[in-house]
């Protein structure tokens, strides 16, 4: 085994050690770690201190949290009132994803006898290292995907360093570890990867699996469950995908018993619901819905306040590899064409398209295999020059990413109100790194 072949099986895991320096290094002193806990993340980790610290379902232990703690500086209650009762809007999937680094961290409160309010340094140190154990899972499934669609190793590394750099995963994996996108991120790409081998073997194992990972995915975040809609994609072409239906169709006994483990999984928010409210079945997001009827798919592609493009224009790069798929491919490339209009369609017909304060694009970081296969392909089939010119563009995203996610973390890029003019004001303006002035301040009064 050459050099080159173990670094490329290693990569993954020199990635998560990289993050976890990154983390011990930027979140790990003083109290830089608070932010973990606010707003929607409070949301998605509040399961956990309300089942194994409060045993208090309708989160009334979080005033006092506020009143003692940094959680009352610029907080966004992750709470919504149902029939007079507090609960938190969110699925608790995340939670359960969480939940043994989580225990981790209060055995660890408990051993050193500080204080084990589930909010202070050591489960934000649990958080950290969740998000980056899945990143690492997801990585180590990704790297499978990419194996059944490319043959070179060091194509396949190149795709997963753009894919952790250039995104805003890089970002959710480190410094926002309590939100949903990283383990979402992990556990599609798991679908995925079993959905691939289940279309060559129909074998049992796979199809129960899929089962119980769409029923984690679903209690997540709702809307993945659109990942299904990818199996004409992984099918490869249409007499594979008709014969992946019909064999699902003898195994009926094995689906009935997946989709029964799905419903088992997904059944657990059900049973917070009735802890919540005395109710088995409610909507936990009030007024905030869906309407199909009114997207924002260029806001949500190209606006300067939160574009998918804009802030990862890896993405946009990515979609050269369309050209070549349609040319090899065009069962794959239609049926993934008209994956990624729907899914974009869809997520952007949320009443806050933006969806609050984030860095980029976040809703779709659970689906960049789909562009890390685009990616793949495109560096496989440009001829040489052509190769090397879309490589280092792709570097060149690789910086813009990290500088942008640096001047995110302290405001030069401002969480929901960036406009045209506020983005270029500070556009790969690295030299605002060492000093105090910021060119946005007025957006954050």
């Amino acid at each position: 085994m050459t050099k080159s072949s173990i670094f490329n099986k290693l990569l993954p895991y020199l990635i998560a050690v990289f993050l976890f320096f990154y983390c011990w290094n930027v979140y790990w002193g003083g109290k830089r770690w608070d932010g973990f806990f606010l707003s929607d993340s409070g949301g998605y980790y509040g399961y956990l201190p309300a089942t194994f610290i409060y045993n208090d379902y309708n989160f009334s232990f979080i005033g006092p949290i506020q009143e003692n703690n940094f959680l009352n500086h610029g907080a966004y209650d992750f709470r919504s009132n149902y029939n007079g009762k507090n609960i938190d809007k969110w699925f608790c999937g995340t939670a359960i994803a969480i939940a043994p680094f989580f225990l981790i961290a209060h055995a660890i409160n408990t051993i050193k006898g500080v204080q084990t309010d589930g909010y202070g340094f050591w489960y934000a140190w649990g958080l950290n290292i969740a998000a980056i154990f899945y990143l690492l899972i997801g990585l180590l499934a990704l790297r499978k995907i990419l194996r059944h669609y490319f043959k070179n190793e060091n194509l396949i590394a190149l795709v997963l360093i753009f894919i952790v750099f250039a995104s805003n995963l890089f970002y959710y994996a480190t410094s926002e570890p309590a939100m949903s996108h990283v383990y979402s991120f992990a556990l599609i790409n798991l679908f995925v990867r079993y959905t691939i081998k289940m279309s060559a073997s129909l074998g049992k194992k796979h199809i129960l699996l899929l089962g119980v990972l769409l029923g984690m995915i679903v209690l997540i975040r709702p809307v993945n469950g659109f990942i299904i809609l990818i199996l004409p994609f992984i099918a490869g072409s249409k007499s594979n995908f008709m014969s992946m239906l019909t064999g699902l169709k003898t195994s009926w006994k094995k689906v009935c018993l997946s989709v029964l483990l799905f419903l088992s999984v997904l059944f657990i928010q059900f049973i917070y619901y009735k802890l919540e409210t005395g109710n088995w079945f409610i909507y936990s997001y009030g007024d905030e819905k869906m309407d199909l009827l009114r997207p924002n798919l260029f806001d949500f592609l190209f606006s300067y306040k939160k574009g998918l493009f804009v802030y990862l224009p890896l993405t946009l790069l990515s979609l050269a590899g369309s050209i070549f798929l349609f040319r090899k491919n065009k069962w794959q490339f239609y049926s993934l064409s008209l994956f990624i209009f729907s899914l974009c369609y869809i997520l952007s017909c949320w009443w806050n398209w933006w969806y609050g304060g984030s860095f980029g694009t976040r809703p779709l970081i659970e689906y960049l295999f789909i562009f890390s296969i685009l990616l793949g392909t495109a560096i496989e089939n440009f001829q040489p020059t052509a190769k090397k010119i879309f490589v280092t563009l792709c570097f060149l995203c690789l910086v813009i990413c990290q500088v942008q996610n640096y001047q995110y973390r302290y405001y030069f890029i401002h969480w929901d109100k960036m406009t045209k003019e506020s983005y270029w004001k500070v556009f790969m303006r690295v030299d605002l790194i060492s000093k105090k002035e910021n060119p946005n301040a007025d957006l954050i009064k």
